[in-house]
């Protein structure tokens, strides 16, 4: 556990720093800066000495083109983005600190022009610990928006709803068995997303999960016994958009 939050904080700590970059006018004028601020027709740069100054994109050179790579990649309208991320659960009935595990995915299409806002479709697989041991796979289709965005970050709030497909462990019994059924499932996330120098993006942030689902216990064929539940998780993200 030790080691997942070190890693998490040296991953984060990095891609925070400013990242400064060489920009070249076409008069053949060279300075070092980092980028601000980025809209249709202009660009906004932060010098060396801390001054803010702002370019119409016809006067860089397209020796600076680099500056896209360090565009969030959110920010591109009408694009489908893909977010890939690794979930740590917390909370409700586990034994012990860490309750769930999931691996997701997310498809991101953009709508709108200023303010960041996307519709969202999620699946994944995940692993709960709970007084017994579940196996889901949820599909669920959300909406997510910034709060807070600049050129290179953001912080998004999102929700989704959908159907998790679940699955419960095999008894040590041979003469119990064990079936399952899924049910409606919902999520509420915050996310801060990151520009990396590649076009991509660094992400992290927590979300809470609510899922409903059944299992029923059957002994030797005599006795069956359904058990209604319901899981609440609060799990926190970390991945990468591309």
């Amino acid at each position: 556990m030790r080691l997942f939050i070190s890693i998490i904080f040296l991953v984060f700590y990095g891609h925070l720093q400013a990242q400064q970059q060489t920009f070249t006018l076409f008069n053949g004028v060279q300075f070092k800066g980092s980028v601000q601020s980025v809209t249709s027709d202009s660009l906004s740069i932060q010098t060396e000495d801390g001054n803010i100054v702002t370019f119409a994109h016809t006067q860089l050179s397209l020796k600076s083109t680099e500056t896209r790579a360090q565009t969030l990649v959110l920010q591109k309208p009408g694009k489908m983005n893909f977010k890939l991320d690794l979930g740590l659960g917390f909370g409700d009935n586990g034994d012990g600190l860490i309750s769930g595990l999931g691996i997701y995915g997310h498809l991101l299409y953009r709508i709108g022009k200023k303010r960041l806002q996307h519709f969202t479709l999620n699946t994944g697989i995940e692993s709960f610990k709970s007084n017994i041991n579940i196996m889901s796979v949820p599909v669920s289709m959300g909406y997510q928006i910034s709060l807070f965005q600049k050129s290179k970050s953001a912080f998004l709030i999102s929700a989704a709803g959908g159907y998790s497909f679940a699955s419960v462990g095999k008894s040590d019994y041979e003469w119990e068995k064990r079936s399952s059924e899924g049910g409606i499932r919902t999520e509420l996330g915050l996310t801060y997303s990151k520009a990396l120098n590649n076009g991509t993006a660094f992400h992290f942030g927590p979300s809470f999960i609510y899922q409903e689902m059944s299992y029923t216990i059957e002994n030797s064929g005599w006795l069956t016994t359904k058990f209604d539940m319901a899981l609440r998780r609060l799990f926190f993200n970390i991945g990468i958009i591309f």
